[in-house]
């Protein structure tokens, strides 16, 4: 019923996440602020940079990442450092993150 299909729902997106949050940090070498037993279907991830960063290199990411590459993420800065914060949905699979992790790789931060 319904119920089964709710739950369903929800361990997909929970293992979306946690499978996201190990493809993320592998890819860059950085870590989750926190244990994911501690988000819902949210993360929030470091991303790979030297040195402090302002909230208008946040911004900057974040523009980036939509107008080039159509990937719509917040980046956050958190105690000078910048994290991706990523969800997971039903409608969202491993391969969107795998295009965030690549997208980032590539830049020079």
């Amino acid at each position: 019923g319904e119920a089964a299909g709710t739950e369903r729902c929800r361990a997909y997106t929970r293992q979306l996440l946690t499978d996201a949050v190990d493809l993320l940090t592998r890819a860059w070498h950085t870590d989750c602020p926190a244990p994911l037993s501690m988000f819902g279907t949210m993360a929030l991830v470091r991303v790979p940079h030297e040195g402090r960063r302002t909230e208008g290199d946040a911004t900057k990411l974040q523009d980036f990442l939509h107008a080039k590459h159509d990937i719509e993420v917040p980046v956050k800065l958190v105690a000078g450092r910048l994290y991706v914060r990523i969800s997971a949905h039903v409608y969202n699979a491993l391969d969107d993150y795998q295009r965030l992790a690549d997208a980032v790789s590539g830049l020079e931060l």
